[in-house]
């Protein structure tokens, strides 16, 4: 199921706004993409002349088949341009972006994600078009080796003397950024990542239906995980965390709602922990609210993020949420005024948030309540809006 397509503009009879450029290492599905895709339909929708440029994509987001369907959005894609450190496709990638670049005669360049990122600021940088990048995260640390990990912490402090602005998704982002001494602190601005809270507020499958679908006990206390199958989401330790409670709480379930690479070491691992029938793995799902509507609780047990936009989609389901204590999620939760905060790689703290909101009902529904209020900052009008000032004010310092 695809998410649910805008049937008309946000905006009326926009004027002419300016050319920009998106740029984005890859569309497959999880939230960077999301964020960008939303924000090249909302600036169209606003009267930007938007073109995006991509590389290689295997598993596209749902929400590019919308782009596709917008003629005014030029795309162009870019095979060269690929995650993994690679010279000769690096170079062949910086050629075809420069010279994009120059045929486009933008008046914005925003790249997103690290590989566009530094390729982009580099060909943009003196081609008299503002430059805007979004770093969705940060890599500084739990991706990469050491020794990786200071070579890119050098890189982006070379590439943030490209641009104007760098965009944070949430504050602790830019003193993170800050505090490995990349780009300066009059260079951020804070934009939330935008999300569709209406399908989640208003569009939620029902519970009972959901749950007979994945062969749920009526009775089943059911945590999910919505997020790619990769070692930085943490499932592994949640894993852990589950294979704790199991005994005290039989009736409790594990949704794993994602793929990714991790997912066979993750279904060893559940084997190992004599997990069987206790953790479902659904897949790569292009709607999450069908496995959300059969949760009783949301857990985000990253190791990094930078956002959490499925903990912002859970908090509009009015679903509680427990989440690691990294990047932009103490932010999105208010501290623990709208969740329950763990230290990261910690099964046993992460067991404790669990069966507390597992079974304190009354405590989970008023931290439910509160982060649904919450939700409404992320909406993905108010990121389009916040864009769209942001480039006006950087072209107005062009052209007074």
């Amino acid at each position: 199921m695809s998410l649910p397509a805008v049937a008309e503009p946000l905006y009326a009879a926009p004027p002419a706004r300016g050319r920009v450029l998106h740029l984005i290492t890859r569309l497959d599905r999880g939230g960077s993409a999301d964020n960008t895709l939303l924000s090249c339909l909302g600036l169209d929708d606003l009267g930007w002349d938007v073109t995006l440029a991509y590389g290689r994509t295997t598993e596209p987001s749902p929400v590019l088949e919308e782009v596709e369907r917008r003629s005014s959005i030029e795309r162009v894609t870019i095979p060269s341009l690929v995650r993994d450190v690679d010279p000769i496709s690096d170079t062949r990638a910086l050629r075809a972006i420069r010279k994009l670049v120059g045929r486009g005669r933008f008046d914005v360049v925003h790249t997103h994600s690290s590989k566009a990122g530094i390729l982009g600021r580099i060909a943009a940088h003196a081609s008299g078009a503002r430059v805007v990048h979004t770093p969705h995260g940060h890599v500084f640390e739990g991706y990469f080796n050491p020794i990786v990990s200071r070579a890119f912490i050098f890189v982006e402090r070379l590439a943030a003397r490209w641009c104007d602005r760098i965009v944070v998704l949430t504050d602790r982002g830019r003193e993170e950024h800050l505090e490995h001494g990349v780009g300066r602190r009059d260079q951020f601005v804070t934009i939330h990542s935008g999300v569709r809270l209406g399908p989640f507020r208003n569009g939620m499958p029902r519970r009972d239906a959901m749950r007979l679908s994945l062969g749920l006990p009526r009775d089943a206390r059911v945590v999910g995980c919505v997020a790619r199958l990769t070692p930085i989401k943490g499932q592994a330790h949640l894993l852990e965390a589950i294979a704790r409670l199991s005994e005290r709480i039989p009736q409790l379930r594990l949704l794993l709602v994602g793929d990714g690479e991790h997912r066979v070491a993750l279904q060893a691992r559940a084997r190992k922990k004599d997990l069987r029938g206790k953790v479902i793995f659904t897949g790569a799902c292009a709607d999450p609210r069908p496995a959300m509507a059969a949760m009783d609780l949301v857990v985000m047990p990253s190791l990094n993020e930078g956002q959490g936009r499925a903990v912002v989609e859970a908090m509009a389901a009015g679903l509680p949420v427990v989440a690691s204590r990294v990047g932009g999620l103490p932010e999105v939760l208010d501290g623990e005024r709208g969740g329950l905060l763990v230290p990261p790689a910690d099964p046993t703290a992460l067991a404790e948030a669990i069966e507390t909101l597992v079974t304190s009902p009354d405590r989970a529904a008023t931290l439910a309540a509160a982060a649904r209020l919450r939700a409404a900052r992320y909406d993905d009008r108010t990121m389009v809006d916040n864009l769209s000032t942001l480039y006006q004010s950087l072209l107005q310092k062009v052209h007074p």
